[in-house]
């Protein structure tokens, strides 16, 4: 506190103004201060909950995750290493136990093509033809093997075209066409690359490839020695002097330059000079191994009458003659066969060393049945599960799926131990407090949190639909709400209706779209679709339509754009029949989708957040106003107060002037 020195020194009134001025600001600012002060205090605690509340959100979001797909049922294999299983969530899986025995895998149909100095070696082919089916030996060849088109098969055409038609363009193409062959470009050494195709697998997806493209005509010049040949006009050729390449009905035409004289005029000279004036993409005119190539870049099948002819001083004689070429002249030919890309050994045995793997089938046995498949990946031969075949067994491997009431309940009880963590969460920071005491929550009577805590107990209540021709509860399952709102499990109630409907189970934890039928397998994507039961019909004209909405064949699946059931697919195995298509969310991920709300950007908890951080932004700004408004009052009461000790003062000189006179006048009388 400042010190009031007029007051101390006894000087005007005596009061001490100092104090008497902060009293007075004090008594206005404090209690301003304070609420301001206790809001912003308020605020932050409630922006601090807030974002706990969102941290415990995604921790039981993530929770949530690790607890999904959980159906009680248990599949095994007894060598997992030779045969894999597990529940593939499209058809309801009864329990089962089968022994099998792989005597063959199925594999992928591989040709590898070699020879290629770069990925961006220019091929000679430009079309690729693609069929596929089966190669079977012959015991008489030849040929020494037949290829036979699988059913159904259509030729898949490859077509390049310049600048586009490299060893890597080829390998794109091949893997854009998704017909179920990869291309792959293996560098072997150093100018040494391979091109490897690989199939899908079994027997009939092996492949025939025809490649062709067109062959450019080349014809190759030796110079020659003699009267007439093109080496001895190239030795005479002088400035002035002409050449042309004729093909029976236009010329390519180059006059000597200046400073030419007799022999130094030379063939690469010449070609150089024929390069330049040619048009473009007509010839390519070159000099290899000391004789003029020309090659017809048009390519395909060329019949022109090809000549060369000097013009001594500009005047053509007849056409020149040439020595013997060592090159090898080339007749332009349409279509014509790759031997270097093409793999068909019935009517090219060569073909037979291009391939490095036949495709073949699965083979294995199912309780002494045999079975062949073209994948090792097998959908189709138990329901609701799939097998994946990694090696060829030694011995019979044991496949099963049976519940199990123990783990089942152990799942449950995470689940429920996971909404009971959020349920007290968000009882315990919206609680109002016990009367008399201080200990409600940060975020007491919050009508958001409250409505999130709400919501969140009525999913637990609420049926579950799409899982069996009946609704199914929480509470079918022996789970119970107590009094405090939190949840708890009966467990002799669980064991009961597990025991009697343990495929329920999956209403809780994992979503599906399954059917009634082992004949009709069903898929559901997007999240346009509602749970619940639907009827399935196929039509006499294979249409097939699903509650009356007409569903679209695509890839060899029922598809359906339209209605409640968006996004489900179903495949027939066999000729399918009619059939209850059970479409069901589990509790789970309506769980999730609820917690998702909650942790999408700008969610409702953010835009409380930044409402209350603009509250505090507020708030700060009145603590200031209020502080510089204080400094004005202080400034004021100070100067009103300075006004007041300065007339005091002056009174007090006025009194002591009168005091000093009586006593001169009482002096005088006493004189």
């Amino acid at each position: 506190m400042a010190v009031d020195y007029l007051s101390a020194l006894n000087v005007g009134s005596g009061l001490n103004v100092t104090q008497i001025v902060d009293a007075i600001v004090d008594a206005e600012r404090v209690p301003r201060e304070t609420f301001l002060n206790d809001k912003i205090e308020e605020k932050t605690v409630s922006i601090s909950s807030l974002g706990e509340v969102k941290s415990d959100v995604k921790t039981f979001d993530n929770n949530l995750d690790l607890l999904a797909g959980n159906t009680g049922l248990a599949v095994a294999s007894t060598d997992d290493k030779m045969i894999a299983i597990e529940d593939n969530g499209k058809i309801a899986v009864q329990p089962f136990s089968h022994k099998m025995e792989v005597s063959q895998l199925a594999a992928s149909h591989t040709v590898s093509f070699q020879g290629f100095t770069s990925v961006s070696q220019v091929l000679a082919s430009d079309t690729f033809a693609f069929d596929f089916g089966t190669w079977a030996t012959n015991p008489s060849p030849p040929p020494a093997q037949t290829f036979t088109a699988r059913t159904g098969n259509t030729t898949t055409n490859i077509s390049l075209t310049p600048p586009t038609n490299t060893l890597a363009d080829l390998a794109s193409a091949i893997n854009d066409e998704d017909m179920g062959v990869t291309a792959n470009i293996i560098r072997l050494a150093d100018n040494n690359y391979a091109m490897t195709l690989v199939s899908k697998t079994g027997e009939d997806n092996q492949m025939r490839i025809t490649a062709t493209g067109d062959v450019a005509r080349v014809d190759y010049y030796a110079p020659g020695t003699g009267a007439g040949t093109l080496g001895d006009a190239l030795g005479a050729a002088v400035t002035g002097d002409k050449f042309k390449f004729s093909n029976g009905t236009s010329d390519i035409e180059v006059t000597l330059p200046a400073g030419v004289t007799a022999g130094s005029y030379t063939l690469a000279d010449l070609a150089a000079a024929f390069e330049a004036a040619a048009p473009a993409n007509s010839y390519k005119i070159e000099v290899v191994s000391g004789e003029l190539k020309v090659t017809d870049e048009t390519a395909g099948a060329n019949t022109e009458s090809w000549s060369l002819h000097h013009g001594p001083g500009g005047v053509y004689g007849a056409a020149l003659t040439f020595g013997v070429a060592s090159g090898s002249n080339v007749a332009g030919v349409d279509n014509q066969r790759d031997a270097n890309l093409n793999f068909d050994p019935e009517n090219y045995a060569a073909d037979a060393s291009y391939q490095v793997i036949s495709g073949q089938d699965a083979e294995f046995t199912l309780d002494g049945v045999d079975i062949s498949r073209d994948t090792n990946e097998i959908e189709d031969l138990l329901s609701g599960v799939s097998l994946t075949l990694n090696k060829v067994t030694t011995g019979p491997v044991t496949v099963s799926a049976d519940y199990n009431a123990s783990n089942a309940l152990t799942a449950l009880e995470l689940f429920v131990a996971e909404l009971n963590f959020l349920i007290q969460k968000f009882k315990d920071v919206t609680f109002r407090g016990t009367a008399g005491e201080d200990n409600a929550g940060p975020l007491a009577g919050d009508p958001l949190i409250k409505s999130y805590l709400n919501t969140l107990k009525s999913m637990t209540t609420k049926p579950i639909p799409g899982f069996q021709a009946d609704d199914i509860f929480m509470s079918n399952f022996g789970v119970m709400t107590e009094r405090d709102g939190t949840l708890s499990i009966n467990e002799l109630t669980f064991n009961a209706f597990f025991e009697a409907n343990p495929d329920a189970f999956s209403a809780l934890m994992n979503t599906r779209a399954v059917t009634d039928s082992n004949l009709v397998q069903a898929e559901i994507s997007g999240s346009l679709w509602q749970a619940g039961n639907y009827n399935f019909n196929i039509n006499p004209d294979t249409t097939a339509d699903l509650d009356g909405d007409a569903m679209s064949l695509e890839g060899g699946k029922y598809k359906i754009t339209a209605g409640n059931a968006r996004g489900l697919a179903l495949t027939l195995l066999g000729n399918g029949e009619d059939t209850t298509v059970r479409i069901g969310k589990s509790l789970l991920d309506i769980l999730k989708d609820f917690s998702n709300d909650l942790l999408v950007s700008n969610n409702q908890i953010d835009t409380k957040i930044n409402s209350y951080n603009d509250d505090i932004t507020d708030y700060n700004d009145k603590l200031k106003d209020l502080s510089e408004r204080m400094d004005g009052e202080r400034k004021r009461y100070t100067e009103q107060f300075a006004s007041m000790e300065s007339s005091v003062t002056s009174f007090k000189k006025t009194g002591e002037l009168l005091d000093n006179f009586m006593e001169s006048w009482k002096a005088g009388l006493n004189g």
